[in-house]
């Protein structure tokens, strides 16, 4: 999610002595409501912090100061119960920031810790944490922003690791450099890419894996009229602390919600941050604390997930060697969410959706090793058409629109409905608005092929083709194994695009049980309010989704173990980490589910799923460990597909399994 924030130092004032806990105002957090700011008695212990003022919906925050968005804010008393929790994983906060009257020393700071979690009162008397033991507890912190107009950081901390490890510009000492993945040639006074003596913008992405563990920290700086963005990242693999990997501590962190936190402070010994370094190519030789400005400014605060924060997907090293327009691609991921209905409108086909599947396919290309499978077309056209498998979704099924006959149905011959016109708007986009045409530039013979790949793969996402495609990649597994050349034959590479995407797509039930469930969740009350309409309609209810006679878990427990289980097995064959990631998380969750059908069948003797004669019934007999799938013979206007041996039969249209819940693609028939 994105976060507006405006950072302006300015010139010196008096800095009034709070007196107790100060409740300075609230700001407008959009996408999460009102925050209030809960500013510190204390900088450190036994040492007065700076005031804090809010007006107008900005935030000035003196020299010293520091403040904590809070839900509730009183003035007789800090509670940890009271601070905010924002949760950031798989999301991302962006910020508008003006430090042209900083200077080397001085450090503007917005960072994240566990002050919620924290029942602690601390030495500061506030249920202050980070990772450098300030006021005496420690917890995880990440600092999103430490800069001053020569050096900016990002920086992941466990919460006993006060150096941590991030990116940026600046720092050093005699016999030691830190981050140097800018130069003072592209961020600085009068640099290149980000002049610091005007504002610039700031995002910090983290970006999950397809198994929902954090894989990352991104940092973007953007400033208007600027003719580049200097972008970084931190793979979380690579940071280890004392023989402890960082993933999960940091993943459960930022699922659990952290409180932003904002501070402005300065010091005589700053070289850590800004220093020159051994190489002698950090910013400041020496830092001048006495020439920092004394306030820092926030406002116009915005909270929402968003496609464009992936951008950097784009232009990975790692992965993407194909040059694309920088410009043409900002644009049309921005365009691209615009065509996506917001979490309020739509609850889980959403623009969020469209940013956790791409993330989760970027992560099996590189932190699972799936992109030695393919050459670099089939890479773009594989996040392309992640980013655009849903475009246009409206919240309701295939079948609903075939039943009901709209002009979505009509167009697609009822086929497919969704998925056609998830790929015909994305190609009309590029024609309408040559601004956003990502593949401009590239030769004709690569956008002919793109465009061939990418419809394939978002067809591929329709459940009707599911057991097919999965007999198919099956054999292909058995004949190929993992010799990543044979899988370049272009048959092969066809069937592991078509797979890879889909796997994605349905991979909500191998993430961590916490975030598994909340997907799952947001999926079902999609499903109800079909149901809803359906009934006022007076069509048949499709099943699963008629809040009334539903069965959640046992749906769940059929699709994780027959759908899902049997789709991710096949990937672990060719890639071994997948077994102990999502296939662990999978078999966890899958646990659980059974706990849940238990509790469900004792409340329910002879539960009915009512519907077409398209229905599923999952399970088909009572409370059967694995629920079973049946079908009708299709009518007329319906075409059959082909199951693998010992599989469930299915009609495509509509698709029977469109009624499993849990996963990205489920829908209800």
């Amino acid at each position: 999610m994105a976060l507006r924030l405006f950072l302006l130092v300015t010139s010196a004032v008096a800095t009034p002595e709070p007196v107790g806990p100060v409740c300075s105002g609230s700001i407008e957090l959009q996408g999460h409501g009102s925050i209030q700011t809960a500013n510190a008695h204390w900088n450190v212990p036994g040492e007065l912090a700076g005031s804090l003022e809010v007006s107008d919906g900005a935030i000035h925050v003196f020299m010293k100061g520091r403040t904590y968005f809070s839900d509730t804010c009183l003035p007789t008393q800090f509670n940890n119960s009271h601070y905010s929790k924002i949760f950031l994983l798989g999301k991302s906060l962006r910020w508008t920031t003006d430090i042209s009257q900083t200077d080397c020393g001085c450090n503007a700071a917005f960072y994240l810790g566990s002050l919620h979690q924290n029942s602690d009162i601390s030495k500061c008397e506030d249920h202050y944490c980070d990772a450098n033991d300030v006021c005496g507890v420690r917890c995880t912190e990440i600092d999103l922003q430490e800069a001053n107009k020569y050096a900016f950081h990002s920086v992941l901390h466990l919460p006993d690791d006060n150096s941590g490890m991030g990116l940026g510009y600046g720092g050093g000492g005699l016999d030691w450099s830190w981050h140097r993945d800018w130069t003072k040639e592209e961020y600085g006074p009068g640099a290149n890419c980000i002049d610091t003596n005007h504002p610039f913008e700031v995002e910090v992405g983290f970006p999950v894996g397809s198994d929902g563990q954090l894989v990352a920290i991104t940092t973007r700086l953007a400033q208007l009229g600027s003719p580049c963005e200097l972008t970084a990242q931190v793979l979380t693999d690579s940071y280890t602390f004392q023989g402890r990997k960082s993933t999960s501590e940091l993943t459960q962190a930022l699922h659990e919600g952290r409180t932003p936190i904002v501070s402005y402070w300065s010091a005589e010994n700053m070289q850590w941050m800004d220093g020159e370094g051994a190489d002698g190519l950090g910013p400041c030789p020496e830092d001048v604390p006495e020439q920092c400005g004394a306030s820092v400014q926030f406002y116009a605060a915005w909270w929402q997930a968003s496609l464009e924060t992936l951008q950097f997907l784009f232009f990975s090293g790692q992965l993407m060697e194909i040059v694309l327009d920088m410009e043409k691609t900002s644009r049309f991921l921005e365009a691209a969410e615009e065509m996506y209905q917001r979490p309020d409108k739509v609850l889980y086909h959403n623009n969020v959706h469209a940013a956790d599947v791409t993330q989760g396919v970027h992560a099996l290309l590189v932190q699972f090793g799936f992109a030695a499978f393919f050459d670099q077309l089939s890479i773009l056209a594989l996040l392309l058409g992640a980013v655009v498998h849903d475009m246009g979704h409206d919240g309701r099924t295939n079948s609903y629109h075939v039943n009901v006959g709209d002009d979505i149905a009509l167009t697609w011959n009822d086929i497919s409905v969704l998925e056609n016109m998830h790929i015909s708007k994305t190609f009309k986009l590029m024609v309408s608005d040559p601004s956003s045409n990502i593949l401009d530039g590239l030769k004709h013979d690569h956008r002919t092929r793109l465009r061939k790949e990418m419809v394939e793969v978002v067809l591929g996402t329709d459940m009707s083709s599911h057991f097919g495609n999965v007999a198919d990649f099956k054999t292909l597994v058995e004949k190929l194994g993992n010799d990543t050349q044979e899988w370049h034959e272009e048959k092969a590479m066809s069937a592991m695009r078509v797979m890879v995407l889909h796997a994605i797509d349905i991979s909500n039930p191998a993430k961590i049980l916490p975030l598994s469930d909340k997907w799952s969740d947001l999926l079902r009350q999609e499903f109800f309010l079909q149901g809803d309409q359906e009934k006022e309609l007076g069509l048949p209810v499709s099943p699963l989704c008629d809040r009334d006679t539903v069965r959640f878990a046992s749906s769940q427990v059929g699709f994780f173990t027959i759908i899902v289980q049997p789709t991710f097995a096949l990937l672990a064959e060719l890639q071994h980490r997948v077994k102990d990631t999502q296939l662990a998380h999978l078999r966890k969750n899958t646990e659980a589910w059974e706990t849940r059908k238990k509790a469900e069948c004792s409340e329910h003797v002879s539960p009915s799923l009512r519907g077409s004669p398209r229905q599923i019934a999952v399970p088909s007999t009572g409370c059967a460990t694995r629920g079973s799938y049946t079908r009708h013979e299709p009518g007329p206007s319906a075409r059959t597909t082909s199951s693998p041996p010992g599989a469930p039969s299915v009609s495509s249209e509509p698709s029977p399994l469109r009624s499993l819940p849990g996963v990205s693609s489920s829908r209800c028939p």
